[in-house]
């Protein structure tokens, strides 16, 4: 199982990749909650409070990696945490489509006095994921599976 975030060279874009073995989701944290945050407790970034309210987090790991999956009514994402330091530097990036906003790329910063890494996390909106030229591009990619849309 990997998730891959990578820069599209065609259009300038991103790409982002997630595959996961079934073999890999043996040992899974499931939390249902009145609010969630990130899996050590800081706050989730692009969410109001830092915390995403009557919300699935899913806590698995794949492979060496600890990946926690959210699910609300309005988004749904993922969090990894990273193998490097960034200096306790955070920031977020928009991911856009057809010049629509459909979510965000944020990284969260390390902190080392408290001994916790630096965390990468996607958040999706799922209204703006129900565009038809998005549901274009998901069917042509299932029957294309070797080419980049």
């Amino acid at each position: 199982s990997y998730v891959s975030l990578s820069p599209n060279a065609i259009d300038g874009g991103m790409m982002m990749e997630l595959t996961l073995a079934p073999s890999d989701l043996t040992s899974l944290d499931i939390g249902i909650g009145d609010g969630n945050t990130l899996p050590d407790g800081r706050p989730l970034p692009g969410v109001p409070g830092g915390t995403l309210q009557n919300s699935l987090r899913i806590d698995t790991k794949i492979g060496k990696k600890d990946i926690s999956f959210y699910l609300h009514k309005t988004v749904f994402g993922f969090s990894v945490p990273f193998g490097f330091e960034t200096a306790r530097i955070s920031g977020y990036w928009n991911l856009s489509m057809s010049g629509k906003q459909v979510g965000f790329l944020g990284i969260v910063g390390d902190e080392p006095a408290q001994n916790r890494k630096a965390v990468g996390v996607v958040l999706l909106n799922i209204a703006s994921l129900q565009d038809k030229q998005l549901k274009k591009v998901l069917n042509l990619s299932k029957r294309n599976p070797h080419f980049v849309y």
